[in-house]
């Protein structure tokens, strides 16, 4: 399941049991693809407690696409039993994300020492190892 549909799917189980945005423990930075629709979810639970379609229409009569998108979100196959699956997919794939930048972020500054001759190749060698191992000391891995 690609994190696009992962985040509608959370969004509809949201919309079918609006209870559920005031327990889950996803945040702004979980949604990387439905941020608007997330945003406004946000604000229109905060502002009528509920998600009635009729007064989100009228809410945001001018913005067309929103109600598309809210449709598109209503109309995928999710239930609300599989809401607390669907969160920890989310949470789990950001923080691998998160884990993935760090790792590359690293990597490529020891390439370019490796590249400028700095440090030698076996040098590298573990430094990338250590770096695969998550050992960080104050940002300096050797």
């Amino acid at each position: 399941m690609k994190n696009n549909d992962l985040e509608i799917s959370a969004l509809c189980c949201i919309l079918l049991k609006p209870e559920l945005i005031e327990t889950t423990r996803l945040e702004d930075k979980h949604f990387k693809n439905t941020q608007r629709v997330w945003q406004f979810m946000k604000a229109f639970y905060k502002k009528f407690k509920c998600f009635d379609i009729e007064l989100m229409a009228n809410s945001c009569k001018d913005n067309f696409r929103m109600m598309n998108y809210i449709t598109v979100i209503l109309e995928s196959e999710a239930t609300a039993v599989h809401f607390k699956e669907y969160e920890q997919k989310l949470i789990d794939d950001f923080e691998e994300s998160e884990k993935d930048k760090w790792i590359i972020k690293k990597v490529f500054k020891y390439a370019n020492e490796l590249y400028l001759r700095n440090i030698t190749t076996e040098e590298f060698k573990k430094i990338v190892d250590k770096i695969y191992e998550g050992e960080k000391e104050n940002d300096k891995i050797w």
